[in-house]
């Protein structure tokens, strides 16, 4: 009996991922998807599925429209917290049925600045219940090469045309983060070039509406610039 008893302990002891494992039995799945596009726009698609019934919560964008999507399952109650310490989000609370999946997404500009023949993509902020697990994608087209990417952690797959940076969280030792991808771009666009009076812009053609707003500003803002100022041949 003694020895049967010294070797449970040995067997416990060599398992110490068990609690672990039964602790998250009945929490939920939040699954990120970040797919950047050579424009540098980002489509965000956030899943949560639960096989059991509980509540939870998520940060979603305060000032952009997002699609709330139910999947199957159904939803019992749904709050959404304005202020929270993060300015730019809000806290969507919402609780659930057994079986319960929805989605999330939204798109935005701007999510990867690209100038070849670099880029840089940053997230989003990531926070969900700490009751809860995570798993984040990043999916880079595969002519965007990764060379610097933060926090570690992470795992490289690829996916068809992407390049996918992916993190797996336990959300009892960390539920938030954000992440940083700096890139080199693969036979990206060539670049244009501009004159306005003496300003020049060189700049590759996705931000075309973005140097057409500089330079119709500039050219409206100069006259009013030699009109009440001494400053003229100085002007750009």
């Amino acid at each position: 009996m003694r020895y049967e008893c010294l070797l449970l302990l040995m067997i416990l002891v060599t398992l110490p991922n068990l609690p672990t494992t039964l602790a998250q039995e009945g929490s939920g799945l939040f699954t990120y998807v970040y797919t950047v596009k050579d424009t540098g726009w980002i489509d965000i698609l956030t899943i949560f599925e639960s096989n059991s019934s509980g509540s939870t919560w998520i940060l979603v964008p305060k000032f952009r429209d997002y699609n709330f999507t139910v999947l199957s399952g159904s939803i019992k109650e749904k709050k959404l917290i304005r202020d929270t310490t993060y300015y730019f989000y809000s806290n969507l609370t919402f609780s659930y049925e057994p079986g319960t999946k929805v989605a999330i997404s939204w798109s935005y500009r701007f999510g990867a600045l690209i100038v070849e023949p670099n880029g840089a993509f940053f997230s989003t902020q990531i926070a969900f219940s700490p009751c809860d697990d995570a798993i984040v994608m990043v999916k880079l087209p595969i002519q965007f090469i990764p060379n610097g990417i933060e926090p570690n952690g992470f795992e490289m797959e690829r996916e068809d045309e992407f390049n996918v940076v992916k993190y797996e969280l336990d959300g009892a030792r960390n539920n938030t983060m954000r992440v940083l991808i700096s890139f080199k771009v693969k036979d990206g666009q060539e670049f244009k070039e501009e004159e306005v009076g003496k300003l020049e812009i060189s700049y590759p053609s996705r931000y075309q509406d973005v140097v057409d707003n500089i330079t119709k500003y500039y050219t409206a803002m100069l006259p009013l610039v030699k009109k009440y100022t001494a400053v003229n041949e100085e002007i750009p």
